[in-house]
């Protein structure tokens, strides 16, 4: 999982500089314009200034310090090249929530983003034979080990049904790499796919989280959170669940539901539901002892 970093400042003067780009070379290959002859329709001079302003109407920018005095690039003709490349596109104002003490800004798209798409695709498929089993005689193992988890969760209440949860899919789930069960660096499966078989960190994160969703909890409450731990130097995934103004984390390394507190010492990278992923801004300093 890679940490990713956003700069919207940096991103509209790469945009700039593409538009320059495009616009010299189509000018280079045309050749020197003849005397007398104007620019084709597809072709005419702007300012950086006029050009910043467009972008402005259209998606709020950061204004310039009024102490800061204006470049001199600003005044400067440069071709605009409408009719050769697209638009760029207004990115709508980012959510952002606090999470592990840090706070999160929601991005589009991303890697985990598209791995959850691809698990809810299969969900979706057993989520329908879990459902024609929940009524009948159902002789498939898995089905029936998940439909008495909810069953018996759905009986309790608060802490104590996440407590369950917990506990109940972390015996219920043999822990094995992606290696081991697909032969594949990193895959997310679907929760009835990790009852029959097995799954590593995130599998379990799935599993709890799907079912909680089916006992009532909307995605605002739930996030996967990926996260490194230093102290062991492994990447791993915990469940964050909102109750109230606090988060709780169900974790398959935990047999109990932990809070903010157990994960003092680690860096979150990321989290991911089925709304979207979001990437923490700020990381913490730390330190691995040397051996």
């Amino acid at each position: 999982m890679r940490n990713v970093a956003f700069s919207r400042a940096s991103g509209w003067l790469v945009i700039v500089t593409l538009l320059t780009g495009l616009a010299a070379g189509a000018a280079q290959a045309a050749g020197p314009l003849k005397p007398g002859t104007q620019a084709g329709p597809n072709l005419r001079f702007f300012t950086l200034a006029e050009r910043l302003a467009e972008l402005r109407r259209s998606s709020p920018l950061p204004e310039p310090a009024a102490s800061q005095p204006a470049s001199a690039a600003s005044t400067e003709l440069v071709p605009e090249t409408r009719g050769l490349a697209p638009e760029p596109a207004a990115l709508p104002v980012p959510a952002r929530e606090m999470l592990l003490d840090r706070e999160t800004i929601a991005v589009p798209g991303g890697e985990l983003a598209a791995k959850w798409a691809e698990m809810a695709a299969r969900w979706q498929a057993d989520k329908h034979q879990i459902e024609l089993c929940a009524d009948t005689l159902c002789g498939h193992a898995g089905i029936r080990r998940w439909l008495a988890i909810r069953a018996e969760a759905g009986a309790l209440d608060g802490a104590a049904r996440l407590s369950f949860v917990n506990r109940a899919l972390n015996r219920s789930i043999a822990y094995a790499t992606d290696f081991q069960i697909h032969g594949e660096a990193d895959r997310w499966s679907s929760p009835l796919e990790t009852v029959e078989r097995a799954g590593d960190c995130e599998d379990y994160v799935i599993a709890k989280y799907l079912m909680l969703r089916e006992l009532g909890f909307e995605p605002e409450a739930l996030r996967l959170v990926a996260l490194f731990q230093p102290a062991s130097g492994q990447f791993h995934a915990i469940l964050a669940v909102r109750q109230g103004e606090d988060w709780l984390f169900l974790d398959n390394q935990q047999a109990e539901v932990a809070t903010a507190e157990r994960y003092r010492g680690t860096r979150p990278i990321a989290t991911v539901n089925e709304a979207g992923q979001a990437l923490f801004l700020t990381q913490p300093s730390y330190r691995i002892a040397a051996r």
